[in-house]
């Protein structure tokens, strides 16, 4: 299945294959760039019961969330996080919910939703405190969505956590953010 052209894989009755076939087609049809083949077998992937081996169902889900927001549908984008993660909860115990949270955070801010953003962010950097990449995220997510005061705030947070961490690159970083969001902010 791997060394499938665009038309073999599109001939393909995802139905009739196995969830490894169905992976390969996906991961072929990436490769190529069909990407609507690899959608509907992403789909076809997320909408089985999970098998043991392939329980982790995230790649999957955040390819569909990518090409939901590609194609500006950032309703179904958000369904895609719900789905996701509700999967993920019940066949995971929850090891990918910080990866969908830091997803829905990021939709709110690009639906305009400011305040469930930063909710959104705000309860991850709780969980996960020492956790820069989330407060990276969430800055540039807010720098995006033009909110400078909210931006402020998160990244003062990381710049602050960089410092207490030690870890020079990040404080780099945040520094270079900080100032962003502040010229956005005046």
């Amino acid at each position: 299945i791997g060394a499938m052209s665009t038309a073999e894989l599109a001939a393909l009755q995802a139905s009739s294959l196995s969830d490894e076939q169905l992976d390969q087609a996906y991961r072929a049809a990436q490769k190529l760039d069909a990407t609507e083949l690899a959608v509907n077998f992403a789909r076809t992937l997320v909408g089985r019961p999970p098998q043991p081996g392939h329980v982790d169902r995230f790649p999957w889900y955040a390819f569909l969330m990518q090409h939901a927001q590609k194609e500006g549908n950032l309703d179904a984008a958000l369904d895609y996080v719900n789905e996701g993660e509700r999967a993920d909860c019940e066949h995971t115990e929850g090891r990918r919910r910080n990866d969908y949270e830091l997803r829905r955070g990021q939709l709110h801010a690009k639906r305009g939703e400011a305040d469930l953003a930063q909710d959104v962010f705000q309860r991850l950097i709780d969980r996960d405190p020492t956790n820069l990449r989330v407060r990276g995220s969430a800055t540039e997510a807010m720098l995006s969505a033009r909110q400078g005061p909210r931006a402020v705030h998160f990244a003062e947070q990381g710049l602050e956590a960089a410092r207490q961490q030690n870890d020079r690159d990040s404080e780099q970083h945040f520094l270079e953010l900080v100032e962003a969001a502040k010229r956005q902010k005046s």
